[in-house]
């Protein structure tokens, strides 16, 4: 069977509307409608036409092209979306295949819903600051973290906390690449979940790297700011340690009492970061 450019631009675009008609009001499965997906559909209904009539679309070549560009884009805008809005859900996700894509961009998103507040502090449009989680709500059910060193501390909690394991080696354990979003902890633990067991003087080490991101364009070596936290004995404490400005990232954690320890990373950048394998080490 044979099709013109102008039927296969039909199809495409019918693809298309069905697309946006059916996501207008929920998210999407970008899978579900990826290029390779539309291509297929497309060729199996070409294969199901028995003849395709000639018509004259000479007129309209370029009022088609033009909207077979529009579609191609808006496509790839719409699976960008989709892609961030399954990650961040959570807040973090652990970087494969399907997210890859997102590594080192800026964050997307309609900011037609901004709130705007006077100098007095008074909402004058949008949807108002969202209520912030409860200390019951962050830790969740996990085994990890079930308190916080000092529950007055606010500055300690982060937005969510999201739990990764590692790959444990002979001398070092891999920490996973990870991709996370602004105020969320990021905390590695063995692969049973349990911490480093440390006796009083020993040190943890975590050794890592961030992607580059496009938020510096121009400054290839810069990185964005984390902040690095730790976990005793299943208690978030307080004390912790930024890093401003640096792709490399390295945490040294001196135990001070013997214990179980963990080493947690919190994003301080309004974009997401993205993070390379790196490396744990008691030394």
């Amino acid at each position: 069977m044979k099709a013109n450019y102008y039927d296969l631009f039909d199809m495409i675009a019918e693809d298309a509307g069905k697309f946006l008609s059916e996501t207008e009001n929920r998210p999407v499965s970008s899978e579900k409608y990826s290029a390779e997906e539309t291509i297929k559909s497309v060729l199996e209904r070409i294969a199901d036409r028995k003849v395709i009539p000639k018509k004259s679309y000479r007129k309209r070549l370029w009022v088609r092209l033009l909207i077979a560009a529009i579609i191609v884009l808006s496509l790839s805008g719409i699976t960008f979306a989709a892609y961030q809005y399954d990650l961040f859900q959570d807040g973090a996700a652990l970087i494969t295949d399907e997210n890859r894509d997102l590594v080192g961009k800026e964050m997307q998103g309609d900011f037609s819903e901004v709130s705007i507040y006077d100098k007095y502090g008074n909402l004058v449009s949008g949807p108002g600051e969202a209520p912030e989680p409860t200390l019951d709500e962050i830790l969740g059910d996990s085994t990890v973290i079930t308190a916080v060193e000092d529950p007055d501390d606010l500055y300690v909690y982060p937005s969510s906390i999201a739990y990764f394991a590692v790959k444990e080696g002979r001398s070092f354990c891999t920490t996973p690449e990870v991709i996370f979003d602004n105020n969320v902890m990021v905390v590695f633990t063995k692969e049973d979940g349990s911490g480093w067991h440390l006796t009083k003087g020993e040190t943890l080490v975590f050794k890592g790297e961030e992607y580059h991101s496009e938020i510096f364009p121009v400054q290839p070596d810069k990185g964005q700011s984390v902040g690095f936290h730790y976990v005793f004995n299943h208690t978030l404490m307080n004390e912790t340690t930024s890093s401003v400005g640096q792709l490399d990232l390295k945490f040294e954690l001196k135990a001070q009492e013997d214990g179980e320890y963990y080493i947690g990373i919190r994003g301080g950048s309004s974009d997401p970061i993205s993070l390379k394998e790196g490396k744990i080490y008691i030394r």
